[in-house]
Parts: C-alpha cells; sequence; structure tokens
C-alpha cells in the first residue's frame, strides 16, 4: 500500500482535531520527561549535599585529629574518608548533574505549557490551519532539541514520575475542578 492511499483528506474540522490529539500526545510526553528530570534533579541535589557535607565534616575532623597528635592513626583513616568523600563529587559531579536534569525538566515544562496552550486554547482560536500546524512544529523542534541535548534519565525518577502523576502531581487544580 503506498503513502498516497493511506492518506484521508482532512476536513478544517477534523485538522484542528488531530492537531490537538497531538498537541495532547507531545503534552504528555513531556509531563513525563519534565518531571521524570526533575525527580533526578532532587536526586542528585541531595547527593551532592550530602557528599559536600560528609567530605568537610570528615576533613576538619581530619584536621582536628591531626593537630592533637594522639591517635595517628585514626587521623589518616579519616583523612582517607574525606579524600574519597571528595574523590566521588569530583568524578561524579552530582552538582554538575543536578543543573543539567533541572534544565531539562525546565525544558520539557515549557514544551508541555506550550503543547496545553496550543491545544486548549489556539486550536480553538481564529489562528489559520497553517499557523497551527507551524506552532505545533516548532513545538515538536524543541521537544526533539531536548531529546537530544538532555542528560539520560534514571529508570528511578521515571518511575516516580509515573507514580506521582498517576496520583494527580502533575495536574492544575483548575483542570481538577472542571472535572
Amino acid at each position: 500500500m503506498t503513502h498516497e492511499a493511506l492518506r484521508i483528506p482532512p476536513s478544517a474540522a477534523s485538522f484542528r482535531d488531530r492537531l490537538a490529539k497531538e498537541a495532547g500526545r507531545v503534552e504528555e510526553d513531556a509531563t513525563y520527561a519534565s518531571k521524570s528530570h526533575y525527580n533526578d534533579a532532587a536526586f542528585w541535589n541531595r547527593l551532592h549535599l550530602w557528599l559536600g557535607g560528609a567530605a568537610t565534616v570528615l576533613a576538619v575532623a581530619s584536621g582536628a585529629t591531626a593537630l592533637t597528635g594522639t591517635v595517628p592513626e585514626l587521623a589518616a583513616m579519616v583523612s582517607f574518608l574525606s579524600a574519597g568523600f571528595t574523590a566521588v563529587l569530583t568524578f561524579q559531579k552530582p552538582g554538575e548533574r543536578a543543573s543539567s536534569h533541572k534544565l531539562a525538566g525546565a525544558g520539557y515544562a515549557e514544551v508541555r505549557r506550550r503543547a496545553r496552550q496550543l491545544r486548549e486554547i489556539d486550536a480553538f482560536g481564529t489562528a489559520q490551519d497553517d499557523q497551527l500546524r507551524q506552532a505545533l512544529d516548532e513545538i515538536g523542534a524543541l521537544k526533539d532539541r531536548l531529546d537530544k541535548e538532555s542528560p539520560v534519565g534514571s529508570s528511578r525518577a521515571f518511575q516516580d514520575a509515573r507514580k506521582g502523576i498517576e496520583q494527580g502531581e502533575a495536574s492544575h487544580v483548575v483542570d481538577r475542578r472542571e472535572g
């Protein structure tokens, strides 16, 4: 079957219906991606604070223990622990990872908002069909760029996002009131 045989000529109403459905799909994808990235950002931020705090406390304890000079083995052990935490901070760069995921989450949130506005407002306004199609293409291009440039999210963050979304965390109060 050729591509032309599958093509159904759209009417103006069915074009807008299909456009709204496609915008809804993009919105749904962006909702999951945004929430997943925000979840990953929170994880990496907590890890950054925990590792940095532990490295700092151990470095201070190591210095204090070394100054007393009473238990050099303890000072050495605490110093090695501090160095280990610092090495993990340096290698894993949790602060940078948190920032990258937060930026990706914000980017997907923008895609979600723009797709929702296209679906809920613009598709029912006075814009011409070609303008609506162009707006959808621009939103899709932004999502494609984010898909390519964003850090890979964890499956744990995605599962947490799915659970939260299913529990209504991603819905707006105004939408819940409308039923």
